[in-house]
């Protein structure tokens, strides 16, 4: 219970620290827009990616970390990053578009259950 626990909290903020490190380095690298616009084009697609290639890397950490059976942790994984993705576009400023939020979520949540089924596949062969 403990160590499944632990992996959830591992994958997250595994995810947590590769999104921060990468919108920083996406912040030195692309022009700032206004304060409360949304993300354009190519930004945009850069933050999905990086979303994307964080919540693999959350999901894989999770199912390596938890006990024998790792679905439980990386479901409870995919609903805490649900729900924290709900909670962000609760407060995310007027500007941004609905598209822009639920994507991050959509990628967020898939990201954790495909980093979790690639450890599972990866089992399962001999």
């Amino acid at each position: 219970m403990i160590r499944s626990v632990l992996s959830v909290l591992a994958g997250y903020i595994t995810m947590a620290v590769l999104v921060m490190l990468t919108m920083l380095a996406l912040g030195a690298m692309l022009p700032s827009p206004e304060e409360d616009m949304p993300p354009g084009g190519l930004a945009l697609v850069l933050i999905l990616a990086a979303g994307l290639l964080a919540a693999l890397v959350g999901g894989v950490v999770c199912a390596r970390i938890a006990p024998d059976q790792p679905d439980g942790p990386v479901v409870a994984l995919a609903l805490l990053t649900g729900a924290m993705s709900v909670l962000n576009g609760l407060h995310a400023p007027p500007s941004q578009p609905l598209y822009y939020l639920v994507g991050l979520g959509l990628v967020g949540v898939s990201g954790v259950l495909l980093g979790g089924l690639l450890v599972a596949k990866s089992q399962l062969v001999p």
